[in-house]
């Protein structure tokens, strides 16, 4: 389905509440994706949108009326590509979306870690990232320029999904685990194609509070703390 042989996913634009801005940052303008002057990015199949509503009024409401509206603005003229990559961490390898459950001891609230390495495809220039999660659940989340080995993950915290607190330790222990092996990684990196760095990570500042006290906090889209990321074809990247 892809004439440059990276196949096709055809998410080509997800937007829903995670992706809403702060009211002071933009509110719903924040769901626009716009590319620079010359650019864009290349459809060869049949688009189709959808959305779902979650409607959390009290039963027995009055009908509701709504609707969604979509925008888009397309040329036949030739652009420099945008591409988008989909990464993921998954239970095992990269699997389908939504195909993978995770066992969580909810008799016994604990922290947990849970990582996943690959390489990239290509060479690329990465200028825009967010991070699809949910942060009522999500600590925080790093992408690091640097494979699972260098970081010594399995040795430090046995697998790629791990229990910190039944090892003793909580996500801020962790973090500080992994940050020293990425201070040891890079010293051992001479002349390295792709230096081991951290690259990424949430912006803490994530959610907005509207409404009355017992359905205040809304989570909102913060740009992740990402500088521009130029990627070589193979070098690892592991997130965690």
């Amino acid at each position: 389905r892809s004439s440059d042989g990276f196949g096709l996913y055809a998410v080509e634009f997800d937007l829903h509440g995670d992706r809403q801005c702060a009211s002071s940052s933009g509110g719903m303008n924040c769901t626009v994706r716009a590319f620079p002057a010359g650019y864009g990015m290349h459809i060869t199949d049949p688009m189709e949108t959808f959305f779902d509503l979650a409607d959390v009024r009290p039963a027995g409401s009055p009908p509701l009326t709504f609707y969604a509206e979509h925008a888009y603005r397309w040329t036949r003229a030739p652009r420099r590509r945008v591409g988008k990559l989909l990464t993921m961490i998954s239970t095992g390898t990269f699997k389908p979306h939504d195909d993978y459950l995770l066992h969580f001891d909810a008799a016994r609230p604990s922290e947990y870690l849970y990582w996943q390495e690959g390489r990239w495809p290509a060479n690329v220039s990465l200028v825009h990232l967010y991070w699809h999660t949910h942060h009522a659940y999500v600590d925080d989340l790093w992408a690091v320029s640097a494979g699972a080995a260098s970081l010594r993950l399995r040795q430090l915290f046995g697998g790629m999904f791990s229990n910190l607190t039944a090892l003793g330790l909580d996500v801020r222990s962790a973090q500080r685990l992994i940050l020293a092996q990425l201070s040891r990684a890079q010293s051992e990196c001479v002349a390295c194609a792709s230096p081991p760095l951290l690259r990424c990570s949430l912006d803490p500042d994530r959610w907005e509070v509207e409404g009355d006290a017992a359905r205040s906090h809304y989570s909102r889209y913060r740009a992740p703390h990402c500088p521009e990321w130029d990627v070589v074809a193979g070098g690892p990247f592991t997130l965690l």
